[in-house]
């Protein structure tokens, strides 16, 4: 078999001499694997927090009121089930008839992933705002 050349493709040629061969080539697989070893990792960790940073979820006031948000709709303090504008960090509703928060325009917005601000304005007037952190389940 002397005589005889193995085939060399284009995008092979100048490894085997830069690198050390196929051996070159397998240590430098070993970094890439190492290193993706080490970021996969953190990507994870990264991508987490960018689920919990939405408005859907479960609140809980200070003072002990409660509120529950999914995509459009929301069960207010009251118990009673709103529908509102939903957009992934902010919801709005208006205070239905009959309601302690009958004609309130409530506006919540995320203020960190698990704090949000409540906006409320009656009669055309801004109330303070209120803080709201996430809880549990609501019975």
């Amino acid at each position: 078999m002397t005589g005889m050349k193995m085939p060399v493709f284009p995008s092979m040629r100048g490894r085997a001499s830069h690198h050390g061969g196929a051996r070159g080539r397998r240590s430098e697989d070993m970094k890439t694997m190492q290193r993706l070893a080490l970021i996969l990792p953190a990507l994870l960790l990264f991508a987490a927090p960018a689920r919990a940073h939405e408005i859907d979820g479960n609140w809980c006031s200070a003072d002990g009121r409660m509120l529950s948000v999914h995509e459009g709709t929301a069960s207010i303090p009251s118990g009673a089930k709103v529908i509102g504008e939903h957009k992934d960090h902010i919801f709005r509703y208006v205070g239905p008839a009959e309601d302690p928060e009958s004609g309130h325009d409530v506006r919540i917005r995320i203020f960190h992933d698990e704090d949000l601000v409540l906006e409320r304005i009656i009669e055309g007037s801004p109330q303070p705002e209120e803080r709201w952190h996430r809880c549990g389940p609501i019975a």
